[in-house]
C-alpha cells in the first residue's frame, strides 16, 4: 500500500503489527478519533487525521517514542532502555590513567581554516587547566558480554544527544567534553550525504553500534585543506554529547605514544594508558587527525580494532587484549593522497574504512554562510546582502571578486594550504577597516602564500588580481 504524503506522523515497527491488519483504519486515542493507514508489509503506521489536540501530542513525542496498535485504540509504546551498569566499589589505583597523558582538543576550532598545524606527540600534556592535570581519572567500567549485547540495543536519537548509559563519563577526561554551543559549523549537503555530512555520520555511528561486532563502521573523512574537516567532526561531538578524543598525525609518533607506557614509580614499573587505549576502553569518537601523516606501523595497530575482532593487541607492551567499547566509532580526516607531501593509508586501513568525501561548499552555499556570519562582524545590510540568491549591498562585487579568486586558488593542489570562509570574513574586516581591495587581498590571502616562497608565489598572486581585474 501507498504512502500518503500529507501524513501527519508516521511510525516504522521492527516486526509486523499484529493487531492492525494492512489497510485504512478508525482508532481511539485518548478517547479521540483518529484515522490512520498501515502499509503492505504491516510494519508501518501512518496518521492520516487527527483532532488537533491529539496533533499536538504527536508533536511532544520523545525520541524513540511511538504510537502502538492495540486493538482499536492506540498508545504510546516507550523505547526499551537497557539498565546502567552499576561501578565496581574499588579506589582509584597507581595505574589510573592520567589526564596529563592525552592530546585533544581542548578549545573546538572555527569551521573553516587553513591546513591544521602540526600538534605535539600524544605523550605531550594538554592540561585544561592546573586542577585538571592533577586530577587522576577512575578506571572505566569493565563491561561483560552481557552488557555489549545490550548496549547494541540502545536506540540512536535522529537528532539531538545521543544516549551513552554504557559510557563511563567519570573516566572521561574533561577536556574530552565537547559543549552544545562550543563549535561554530554550517553543515551543507553533498553528493555522498544529501542532508548533510552531520546527519550522515550519525547514520554512521548507529550502524556501528548495531554491528561493530559483524561489521564495524569507521568514516574516512576526505577533502582539500580549508573545507573545515575536523571542525565537521568536533561539531558532531558537540551535537551527540559523545566524548571526543583527538589524535593529530605526525612524524616521528610511535605506538606507545598512543597507546601508553611502563613508568619506573616509587620502585615499581606501573603502565599508564595513552589517549588511545583510553578511548578503547571508554568509547565516544576517536578522531585519527590528518591520519595520512601517521607512520604505517602505527596504523597497522589499528586494524583489530577496525575489524569484527574490535579490540587492541597489546600483548607486546603490557600483556592485554582490550576489548573496544561498544560506543567507540573511530573516524579519520585526511587530505586527499594526490595533494603534496601526503601519502595514502595501509591498505588493510584503509579497506576498514567507510570514505566520505567533503568538497568545498558550493559558491552559492558559501555566499549564504559568509553572509550570515558577516552580520556578526559588523556588516550592515545595505553592505552586504542575499535577495534571490544574488549578493547586494556596496561589498557585494568585492565578495564575488574576492570568492572568485578563493575558488581559483582552491583549484591549485600543489598549493601548502587553501583559502577558506574564515578569509573571507577577514577581508570584509579589512575592507570595513578602510583598506582598497588589493591591501584587503594581501592581508588575508595573498601575504601567507609570499611568505612561503616569495619568488613563486608573487606572480601567482599578481595573476589572481588581474584575473578579476584587480591589477
Amino acid at each position: 500500500m501507498s504512502y500518503k504524503k500529507t501524513a501527519i506522523a508516521s511510525f516504522n515497527y521492527a516486526k509486523r503489527l499484529k493487531s492492525a491488519k494492512p489497510g485504512p483504519h478508525n482508532f481511539k486515542y485518548n478517547g479521540k478519533n483518529v484515522k490512520g493507514l498501515v502499509s503492505s508489509d504491516g510494519r508501518t503506521l501512518q496518521i492520516v487525521k487527527a483532532p488537533p489536540t491529539v496533533i499536538k501530542d504527536l508533536k511532544n513525542l520523545a525520541p524513540g517514542e511511538k504510537l502502538v496498535p492495540d486493538g482499536k485504540n492506540l498508545r504510546i509504546s516507550k523505547p526499551k532502555q537497557p539498565p546502567t551498569p552499576k561501578r565496581p566499589i574499588k579506589k582509584p589505583t597507581a595505574t589510573s590513567t592520567s589526564a596529563t597523558n592525552m592530546t585533544t582538543a581542548a578549545v573546538p576550532q572555527q569551521q573553516t581554516q587553513p591546513a591544521p598545524s602540526a600538534a605535539a606527540p600524544a605523550a605531550t600534556p594538554v592540561p585544561v587547566t592546573q586542577e585538571d592535570a592533577k586530577k587522576e581519572l577512575v578506571q572505566p567500567w569493565t563491561l561483560s558480554d552481557a552488557d555489549r549485547k545490550a548496549a547494541r540495543n540502545v536506540p540512536v536519537a535522529t537528532t539531538g544527544i545521543i544516549d551513552t548509559p554504557y559510557i563511563d563519563w567519570d573516566a572521561v577526561p574533561e577536556n574530552c567534553k565537547i559543549g552544545p554551543n562550543e563549535v561554530n559549523y554550517t553543515d551543507y549537503p553533498t553528493a555522498s550525504a544529501p542532508k548533510g555530512v552531520l546527519p550522515l555520520l550519525r547514520d554512521c555511528f548507529r550502524a556501528n553500534r548495531l554491528y561493530a561486532h559483524k561489521k564495524p563502521t569507521n568514516p574516512d573523512i576526505v577533502g582539500p585543506p580549508g573545507t573545515g574537516k575536523s571542525t565537521l567532526i568536533r561539531a558532531f561531538a558537540a551535537e551527540t554529547g559523545l566524548p571526543y578524543y583527538q589524535v593529530i598525525g605526525q612524524d616521528g609518533l610511535t605506538s606507545e605514544d598512543l597507546l601508553g607506557r611502563s613508568h619506573l614509580r616509587n620502585g615499581k614499573d606501573v603502565w599508564e594508558d595513552g589517549i588511545v587505549t583510553h578511548a578503547f576502553r571508554t568509547g565516544g569518537i576517536l578522531h585519527f587527525d590528518e591520519v595520512n601523516v601517521f607512520p604505517a606501523p602505527v596504523m597497522m595497530r589499528l586494524n583489530e580494532g577496525m575489524d569484527a575482532k574490535r579490540q587492541l593487541n597489546m600483548q607486546d607492551l603490557n600483556g592485554e587484549i582490550i576489548k573496544a567499547h561498544p560506543d567507540l566509532i573511530i573516524v579519520f580526516s585526511r587530505n586527499p593522497p594526490d595533494y603534496e607531501g601526503v601519502s595514502t593509508l595501509p591498505k588493510p586501513v584503509q579497506n576498514r574504512c567507510k570514505e566520505i568525501w567533503l568538497p568545498f561548499a558550493p559558491l552559492e552555499i558559501e555566499h549564504k554562510i559568509i553572509v550570515e556570519q558577516a552580520k556578526g562582524v559588523g556588516v550592515k545590510p545595505t553592505e552586504l546582502a542575499l535577495k534571490g540568491g544574488a549578493l547586494t549591498g556596496s561589498l557585494a562585487r568585492d565578495v564575488e571578486d574576492f570568492t572568485k579568486i578563493v575558488v581559483g586558488l582552491r583549484a591549485d593542489k600543489t598549493l601548502p594550504h587553501h583559502p577558506s570562509m574564515r578569509q573571507t570574513l577577514d577581508f570584509l574586516i579589512a575592507r570595513k577597516q578602510g583598506y582598497d581591495f588589493t591591501t584587503a587581498f594581501n592581508q588575508t590571502i595573498g601575504d601567507s602564500y609570499i611568505a612561503v616562497d616569495e619568488d613563486t608565489y608573487n606572480p601567482r598572486m599578481e595573476e589572481a588580481l588581474k584575473s578579476v581585474n584587480r591589477l
